[in-house]
């Protein structure tokens, strides 16, 4: 008898299967079970380990010894002709049959009911860990009058109402640009919270008819898709302050009795007057202000002065007076200083009547960076001021980013946009900044990613565009470059030269005769940058020297990539002398490529890498 043949008649075939069969099922009953009664993972793998071990004596010992019906006796001492092999073979044959069948029937059972109600809890786990409990969002109210020129009015209600939830404290409330992104769109609730990221939703309407109102508000759990509590107030429009409180206080209660793991403060009026007509013009001007365009830029201030003549104490009236003023010459040619001026003024009015209002400190940091009389640690001050007293302002984020920008520190500019767009992700403005930031610390893929996103959400002017331009430059995309400067902007006429010039260095010539021609100082492009975008580098750090020197560089395209990368040049460090960097960064942060050394500083391209 061959050795295999051996082996059959001694069942060591069938004994292995047998075993790796057995093996199976305990391993998949001991992954399932032990954990719940708080075994070690430890614990689990030294079992898996001694099944593994167990392997080979099994089959050893199957080899050795022989079932008789004396008992079990080594096969050497069984007589061949009463052997019972063949009957012992049998009764293997049904055990795997039967430990086989177990098997199917717990991985039928494990695939088509365990698995998806696992992958259910895992998903659920996966909702609860990326949006928090403690998350809301307060969509638009529903403007139910009869005049649609009231519509001012029932948005402004709903702002007031996310912002007195904000204020409360321990909630994470979605900014107003990304909650009102789906004023009059047909989504459901569980869509809406899912692209906002929060848990809970307000809704609600708002009829006004004369001195009456009718203010509808419901909170909604998007996970349970449940109605957890709604109110109608009928009052007189007189009562409009308290109606906002009690609703804003009723929710908060709401979720309090829900997130008891979460400090949930109590919010406090922020109308900051009882004039209900200055109010009402307030929300008017608001409604202009975010409109832009110089006629409802001086439409709103008409209507932010007429509320303080009512009420001289409104703070919040001389906070967006001040914004209105500092946007003024940057949709106009109205000469920029006595605008900021003015702005100035009023933003330190707001700030002396309401020490705590975020919101003005934000305003006059912009107005301190649009003003050259003042230094950047001037405007960091009031940005960091700003954050301080309103971690979720928005604006003061978005802003103090592209101070950082201008500044020179790239990095903590991309950190500024970064929590800016996750507060407001849908706000078409935070992602051209976050498309800059990306651009600037030369991520070309998310850089493109969220100037495509800012398009898509509406975003007007140039600004995203320049960006994606600049990507499809930088990735040697000529074509789509092409296609984005192709448009019809008249600043992108230099913008196509470069592309060809870019490509065909034949041309550059022509290019470098249409920028000397050229007064171009706009909003994301510097001459000197097309000049080194097009590889006449050393006549693009001398223009940028000597421009720097006149005051008339933009100063933003030093820091981009392709300016870094001749950092250790001396004259990148008389640029950085000439605008007092070293005294700045020495105050705040110094930026990647260049590092302090006692009295002196260095900038090299070497630093980027580490």
């Amino acid at each position: 008898m061959s050795f295999l043949d051996e082996l059959r008649r001694r069942n060591v075939f069938r004994v292995a299967i047998a075993y790796g069969a057995a093996a199976w099922l305990v391993v998949q009953l001991v992954e399932t079970v032990l954990p719940v009664f708080g075994v070690s993972d430890t614990t689990i793998r030294v079992i898996f380990v001694l099944l593994g071990i167990g392997f080979i004596p099994a089959l050893v010992f199957s080899w050795i010894y022989e079932i008789t019906p004396e008992g079990l006796r080594r096969e050497k001492d069984v007589d061949r002709t009463v052997s019972i092999t063949s009957r012992t073979g049998k009764t293997l044959d049904k055990l795997i049959i039967l430990t086989l069948g177990i098997a199917v029937a717990y991985f039928a059972v494990d695939k088509f009911v365990l698995d998806p109600a696992r992958d259910a809890q895992m998903l659920e786990q996966a909702i609860s860990g990326g949006i928090a409990d403690n998350s809301i969002a307060v969509l638009p109210f529903l403007n139910m009058s009869r005049d649609p020129e009231n519509e001012y009015f029932s948005d402004g209600v709903s702002e007031e109402l996310l912002n007195l939830l904000a204020q409360a404290g321990g909630l994470s409330v979605a900014s107003r640009t990304s909650s009102f992104h789906f004023k009059g769109k047909d989504a459901d609730i569980r869509q809406i919270a899912d692209r906002l990221g929060v848990r809970y939703v307000l809704e609600g309407s708002v009829r006004k008819a004369g001195d009456l109102i009718r203010v509808t508000a419901q909170l909604i759990d998007s996970r349970s898709d449940s109605n957890l509590w709604s109110q109608t107030y009928d009052r007189e429009l007189t009562d409009i302050f308290a109606v906002q409180d009690e609703i804003a206080r009723r929710i908060v209660g709401e979720l309090r009795t829900k997130l008891t793991e979460h400090d949930i403060g109590q919010p406090e009026g922020l109308s900051q007057t009882d004039n209900v007509e200055a109010y009402q013009l307030y929300l008017r001007g608001l409604s202009l202000l975010r409109l832009r365009g110089i006629d409802n830029l001086l439409r709103a201030a008409e209507l932010f002065e007429q509320a303080i003549e009512l009420d001289p104490q409104y703070a919040r009236a001389y906070d967006k007076r001040a914004v209105t003023y500092m946007l003024v010459p940057f949709y106009s040619d109205r000469p920029r200083e006595p605008w900021l001026q003015r702005a100035e003024q009023s933003a330190l009015k707001a700030i002396e009547l309401d020490p705590q209002l975020g919101g003005a400190y934000a305003t006059l940091g912009g107005i301190y960076q649009a003003d050259s009389g003042h230094g950047f640690l001037e405007a960091d001050r009031a940005f960091r001021k700003a954050i301080e007293l309103d971690p979720n302002h928005v604006t003061a984020r978005q802003w103090y980013g592209e101070l950082l920008m201008t500044a020179g520190r790239p990095k903590s500019f991309l950190e500024q946009a970064s929590r800016a767009h996750k507060m407001d992700p849908l706000a078409p403005v935070v992602n051209a900044s976050l498309a800059w930031a990306y651009l600037y610390n030369g991520d070309y893929d998310q850089a493109e990613r969220f100037a495509l996103t800012s398009l898509e959400l509406g975003m007007g002017g140039t600004w995203a565009e320049d960006v994606l331009g600049l990507v499809y430059l930088h990735r040697r995309d000529y074509d789509k470059a092409r296609e984005i400067f192709g448009r019809d902007h008249p600043d992108f006429a230099l913008n196509r030269l470069v592309v060809d010039a870019v490509e065909n260095p034949a041309t550059v010539p022509a290019v470098l005769e249409a920028i000397e021609a050229l007064d171009y100082n706009r909003i994301s492009y510097w001459p000197v940058e097309l000049i080194m975008l097009i590889g006449e580098t050393d006549l693009a750090l001398s223009m940028a020297l000597q421009q720097i020197r006149d005051g008339v560089g933009d100063v933003r395209a030093l820091w981009r990539p392709h300016f870094l990368v001749h950092a250790g040049d001396p004259r990148f460090r008389q640029m950085i002398e000439i605008l007092v960097l070293d005294d700045y960064w020495d105050a705040t942060e110094w930026p990647h490529f260049c590092r302090r050394s006692g009295e002196d500083f260095a900038c090299d391209p070497a630093y980027i890498a580490m």
